[in-house]
This record gives C-alpha cells, sequence and structure tokens, in this order.
C-alpha cells in the first residue's frame, strides 16, 4: 500500500478543513517535489476538477502516472475519445494511467454499454493503461458486470467503512482489481478539533465518539485516520490532498509512524455525516 496525491486542491476550493483556497502554482511545484522526494507515483485528478488538469499539465513533466476522471453527460451523444483527448491535451501526455468514470451511475443509464465499450476501447488503443470507476455506495459494485474495472476508487475511513462490510474489499482484490481510497479524512473534518467544527456537526455522536477517541489515545488524529487505512490488507492506494508541502511532510511521518489500535467501534451508518454531499452548504 502507497499513498497518491489529490489534486482537487490544484483547482478548486476544496475540502471543509481548507481554508487557503485554491492553492497556487508555486505551492503545486513544492508539493510535487515533495511528492517525488517521498516516492509517491500517482496523482489523482479529474475533469472536473477545475484547472487541475490544466496546472498538472505545465509542472509534472511527466515525473507522475496520472488517474483522471471523466464527467460522462447521458443526456448528449457519448464521445469518450473527445473527453480524453480534452484532458490529455490539458494534462500535455499522450497517454494516461488510468481514466476512471466520475459518476458511475452513467452505467446505470441506456447508454450504459455504449460507454463501457468506449471506455474498452481507449485502452486497447493505448490512450490509457486502466480503466475503471469512481464509487461512492457499496451497492454500486453491481455495475462490474457492465463494466470490469481495472481500478475502483472508494471512499473509506475511521467513520465510513461501508465498503469493509461483507468482504468486498476482498471480493475485488480476488477479481484482481486495483484499489484506490479517497476520503481519508472525510474532506479534513476528522482532522479539525470539536471547537473549530461548524455547529451542524454537534448533533452526530459518532463523530463526538471519535472525539472522545482521539482524547483517548496516545496518537494525532492524522496518524489514527492513516493508521486505519494501512491496517487493510486489501488497498492499494491512499490518495491524500493537502495545500501545502508541510502538510504533505507531516502525513509521510504519520504514515510511517506505527500504530495498534483497533477502529471497528467508530465505524458509522449515518449518511448525513459521511457523505459530504448530504452536508448543507457550510
Amino acid at each position: 500500500m502507497k499513498l497518491a496525491l489529490g489534486t482537487a486542491q490544484f483547482g478548486l476550493d476544496y475540502g471543509i478543513s481548507n481554508s487557503k483556497g485554491v492553492v497556487s502554482n508555486k505551492t503545486v511545484s513544492q508539493l510535487l517535489e515533495q511528492a517525488e522526494l517521498m516516492s509517491i507515483d500517482i496523482l489523482d485528478t479529474a475533469a472536473m476538477y477545475g484547472k487541475s488538469e490544466e496546472v498538472l499539465g505545465q509542472l509534472t513533466n511527466k515525473r507522475f502516472k496520472i488517474v483522471t476522471k471523466l464527467a460522462v453527460d447521458t443526456s448528449s451523444l457519448v464521445n469518450l475519445s473527445q473527453l480524453l483527448k480534452i484532458s490529455l491535451s490539458k494534462l500535455q501526455s499522450s497517454s494516461l494511467h488510468g481514466v476512471l468514470l466520475h459518476n458511475t451511475d452513467v452505467l446505470k443509464s441506456s447508454k450504459a454499454l455504449e460507454i463501457a465499450a468506449q471506455l474498452t476501447e481507449l485502452k486497447a488503443l493505448g490512450l490509457v493503461h486502466k480503466i475503471g470507476m469512481s464509487l461512492y455506495f457499496p451497492e454500486q459494485i453491481k455495475l462490474f458486470k457492465i463494466l470490469k474495472p481495472d481500478i475502483i476508487q472508494i471512499p473509506l475511513n475511521v467513520l465510513d467503512q461501508r465498503f469493509l462490510q461483507d468482504g468486498l474489499l476482498t471480493k475485488m482484490k480476488e477479481q484482481g482489481i486495483e484499489i484506490h481510497v479517497r476520503s481519508a479524512f472525510l474532506q479534513g473534518l476528522l482532522l479539525m478539533s470539536p471547537e473549530s467544527r461548524s455547529q451542524y456537526f454537534s448533533q452526530f455522536n459518532e463523530l463526538n465518539a471519535f472525539d472522545k477517541f482521539v482524547n483517548s489515545v496516545s496518537h494525532s488524529r492524522l496518524e489514527i485516520c492513516l493508521s486505519f487505512l494501512k491496517s487493510i490488507d486489501e488497498i492499494d492506494r491512499v490518495v491524500v490532498g493537502c495545500c501545502s508541502a508541510s502538510e504533505l511532510a507531516q502525513i509521510h511521518t504519520a504514515w510511517h509512524t506505527k500504530v495498534n489500535i483497533s477502529y471497528h467501534q467508530l465505524a458509522c451508518t449515518n449518511n448525513s455525516l459521511i457523505i459530504p454531499s448530504n452536508w448543507p452548504h457550510l
């Protein structure tokens, strides 16, 4: 298991704990240098991440493998080749390590088979090494019948343990699927102290229980969040986003800190907490 660098902050004001907004190109360069020093070799981006792809195209100099996500509009003509061409142009690259469907539910549409066929064709042409999808709910794995993914990206953290149910990750690994995890810090919420969070979150007993748990052990919030994911053998990459090279260095240090505690009691099933799209605009 290794870290991957998320790049949403390179093009968007992303993350509930992000007080700095979109990071500058200078900071992006520093982050990429820091990532290289840490042997991070995969960058995670998306066409919907503002100018992120464009920034990476200007600054990466082919040093990293890139996984991007395409947003498919099923209400119009589906042309994944054109969408990928736009991303390749912005990224200044002739091919990519991975391309994922940003919204996997497009595989529930009448154009599902067409979308799957076009993605498979892009892989056959050598424009992308691996294809897959970004999942939000465990039940979306049923869509593997339409498109067998090489890579999936899932949300997983100490509170959101939905994808650990019923041995789902083990079943995916048995199919040879590469598993990337996002939302390791729940958009930064899990790293925030109670007093720095919006009043909205005070209603969740599960978050209060996490705060008490943090206070009961001799490890930082960052160490706890990362060690939880490190305890899951099936994960291949943990995508982390940050706004400065110093933050990435802190993540690297925490990643290599040995922590031996149990997390199962922290699992939360309240979608109003564990799914950020359900949060009010804060």
